[in-house]
């Protein structure tokens, strides 16, 4: 039996966003995810863009927090972040 594995990205409004593949056999596999990625205190934020590079495997995602994340894959904290700070 040869199972085809074809990974997905699912993202939320809820502030997160998980990496799963589909087996040919309608099962869905967890392999990452994120949580709270986009936050403003304790108020989550949507992740409105997702950027993928087909040469890395980084993930860089925009939230209505104004953050900018880089995830890693194989992480599961974000590798950067870059955004506002209040002083």
């Amino acid at each position: 039996m040869i199972s085809v594995i074809i990974k997905n990205l699912l993202l939320s409004s809820t502030n997160f966003f998980i990496l799963f593949s589909c087996v040919q056999k309608y099962e869905i596999q967890s392999i990452q995810s994120w949580p709270a990625l986009h936050h403003d205190g304790n108020r989550g934020c949507s992740c409105t863009c997702v950027a993928a590079s087909p040469t890395t495997p980084d993930l860089v995602s925009v939230g209505e927090d104004g953050r900018i994340n880089v995830v890693r894959l194989e992480e599961t904290h974000p590798v950067r972040t870059i955004g506002w700070q209040i002083y």
